[in-house]
C-alpha cells in the first residue's frame, strides 16, 4: 500500500487514490484505452477500473507497471501525491 503505515489493507488512502489518479490522467493524455491499459499493464479491466474509482488496493508490481506505461518515474509520482494530500 502506497499511503503508509496504520490503514487497513482494504482502505485506500487519500496518497494512495492521488497517486493512482496522477497515473490515470497521464495515460488519458497520451491517448490510452482502459483496454489498453488493462493488456498493456496485465490487469483485469474490472480491476484496474475499481483501482482507478479507488474502491481496491494497487499492489507495488502494478503501480510500477503503470508509471511504467505512463512514462512517469514511480518516485516523482508518489513525491507529488505526498504534496497534494497535504
Amino acid at each position: 500500500m502506497i499511503s503508509g503505515m496504520g490503514r487497513s489493507a482494504l482502505e485506500v488512502g487519500e496518497t494512495e487514490h492521488i497517486a493512482v489518479q496522477l497515473v490515470a490522467e497521464q495515460l488519458a493524455t497520451l491517448g490510452y484505452s482502459w483496454r489498453e491499459i488493462a493488456t498493456k499493464a496485465d490487469i483485469g479491466r474490472t480491476r484496474l477500473a475499481a483501482i482507478f474509482n479507488g474502491e481496491r488496493t494497487i499492489t507495488l508490481e502494478e503501480f510500477v507497471r503503470l508509471c511504467d506505461l505512463a512514462r512517469l518515474d514511480v518516485r516523482d509520482v508518489i513525491s507529488r501525491a505526498r504534496e497534494q494530500a497535504r
